[in-house]
């Protein structure tokens, strides 16, 4: 029958109650050689929450230190913060070693024994990391490192066994464990530090990965629309021509000019200008379709890419793009009355540049012709 989390203070007592009946407190799982015994670390309050400021007086100190040694043999201690641990371990003896290091480091620790309850833990809460028995009594901890790994938020993992096979270290390592620790029997604070790096690793790249998805968003927006930039489009317009010859699936091309920008940059500040400027690619987000790309070409010019457009595609963005101009909130509120000129074009017009400059010379006959009315 599956347990869920263990409370450590139950998996002493029953440690206790095997070693006052002579029975072995060392209960092994099969396959496993285990290490020797080693009297057990204990302490007053063995399953008391770490604190921030605990043991340090009213005045309320940092978290627990972590005691290193520098090179010229200095002692320094460095702060840490609590991390909420998953340890999937069925030997309590191993489990306990693991929770006494972890704790006393100042981490929170959830204990399961079986895989199948950890994975259903992990869909009720978030945890820094995991360290994970390669012997489990519901499933092989590489099958059970796979199902973490496939998690949407997956936590680093950190592989624990009695066996020092360096073919085992590096099976767990390719399928995705952050590190690996040999159950030594004093091996409590070599799987602490194991866990905290393998969580200050994956900090770090979560950052990296933030970092170049902000440089790529960067290189491929707008910065005042946040629309697709001149660089992007161009990608989009490649991407739209290689589907039309490849697949035979047309697309068309719409050149969007705001009316009077000038005008309205003259008279009314470059603030109002950007500020029109907005406001019109928020009403073009709510005419385009969603398979069509949107871009700010350059100054107050936009382009948005049609695939599969019909004419009656083509009829019914600008006549969409008409009636949300005229019904601009900004344009009331700073009496202006908005409108745009449009030119249309498609890929029959040739490779996608032509396509893009004769979009550009319809928009300006468009204006042309309402300039005249």
């Amino acid at each position: 029958m599956s347990e869920g989390p263990r409370n450590v203070d139950e998996m002493r007592m029953g440690m206790k109650s095997r070693e006052d009946d002579g029975t072995p407190g060392r209960a092994g799982v099969a396959g496993e050689t285990l290490p020797p015994e080693r009297p057990t670390p204990r302490r007053s309050h063995p399953h008391k929450e770490a604190r921030p400021g605990a043991g340090a007086g009213n005045g309320g100190a940092a978290a627990p230190e972590a005691l290193q040694t520098t090179a010229n043999g200095d002692d320094r201690r460095e702060p840490r913060g609590t991390l909420s641990v998953m340890l999937v371990e069925d030997n309590r003896d191993h489990a306990l070693l693991a929770v006494e290091a972890l704790e006393e480091r100042g981490h929170r620790v959830s204990h399961f024994q079986h895989a199948h309850d950890a994975f259903a833990a992990c869909k009720q809460e978030s945890f820094d990391a995991v360290v994970l028995d390669y012997r489990l009594p519901d499933m092989s901890g590489l099958d059970a490192l796979n199902r973490f790994a496939s998690m949407t938020s997956s936590p680093p993992v950190v592989m624990i066994t009695a066996s020092g096979s360096e073919e085992v270290a590096v099976s767990a390592l390719k399928q995705g464990a952050s590190d690996y620790v040999v159950k030594t029997g004093s091996h409590g604070p070599e799987l602490a530090r194991a866990v905290e790096l393998a969580v200050a690793k994956r900090r770090i790249e979560d950052v990296v990965v933030l970092h170049r998805r902000e440089l790529e968003r960067r290189a491929n927006s707008d910065a005042l629309t946040g629309l697709c930039n001149r660089h992007r489009l161009e990608d989009e317009l490649s991407v739209a021509a290689l589907r039309a010859v490849q697949k035979n699936e047309p697309y068309a091309v719409a050149v969007i000019d705001v009316d009077h920008f000038k005008q309205i940059n003259d008279t009314r500040g470059h603030a109002a200008g950007d500020a029109v400027l907005v406001e019109f690619a928020n009403i073009l987000r709510g005419c385009v379709r969603k398979e069509d790309t949107l871009a700010r070409y350059g100054g107050d010019e936009f382009v948005v890419i049609m695939p599969a457009a019909t004419a009656e595609t083509r009829t019914r963005f600008v006549e969409r793009l008409q009636r949300a101009l005229k019904s601009s909130d900004l344009g009331r509120r700073m009496g202006l009355s908005l409108s745009a000129s449009v030119g249309m074009a498609d890929w029959s017009q040739g490779p996608p540049e032509e396509v893009l400059k004769e979009g550009d010379r319809e928009m300006y006959r468009d204006k042309a012709r309402s300039h005249a009315r």
